[in-house]
């Protein structure tokens, strides 16, 4: 999907009240679009840096901003061997279904894109996080019941 087709759909989402945004196309390209109401201490991070990094006679519009965002993010994604499994949303880290039962991945287990890895808990409720993609658990990066924000490295999967 080209770059412009993306701004287009953004901007789309914005104009019709649209928060969530799902693609998937049939050569296997994903793509999934959310604006948040209130940023996350994450979004604000890498809008400070978006901000400070353009010249004032540069400023962006809040869609090119967002998207910028999302380049930012993608940037340091690109720097790992492997592909992350990112926090999908802010909350809670759990690694097992309750503390007394094993974690639903180590390091070294085989993941498909159905195998849940962890639960965050948002607001009283349990979210199930599934690998989205095949591989090996490389690296885990969160420890149990610590919180995370949105676009958080939680696993590195090969």
């Amino acid at each position: 999907m080209e770059f412009e087709k993306i701004k287009q759909l953004m901007e789309a989402m914005k104009e019709h009240g649209i928060h969530n945004l799902s693609i998937k196309e049939k050569n296997g390209f994903e793509i999934s679009l959310e604006f948040a109401h209130a940023q996350t201490p994450v979004q604000r991070q890498i809008q400070q840096e978006y901000v400070e990094t353009t010249q004032p006679s540069q400023m962006a519009t809040r869609a090119d901003m967002s998207l910028k965002k999302e380049e930012l993010i993608a940037e340091k994604v690109t720097e790992v061997n492997g592909e992350l499994i990112l926090s999908p949303m802010v909350g809670i880290f759990y690694a097992g279904a309750s503390p007394e039962e094993q974690s639903f991945v180590k390091i070294g287990d085989r993941v498909d894109p159905d195998t849940v890895v962890c639960i965050i808990e948002a607001m009283k409720v349990m979210n199930e996080v599934k690998a989205g993609k095949s591989g090996i658990v490389k690296e885990i990066y969160s420890d149990n019941s610590n919180p995370v924000e949105f676009g958080s490295k939680l696993f590195l999967v090969e």
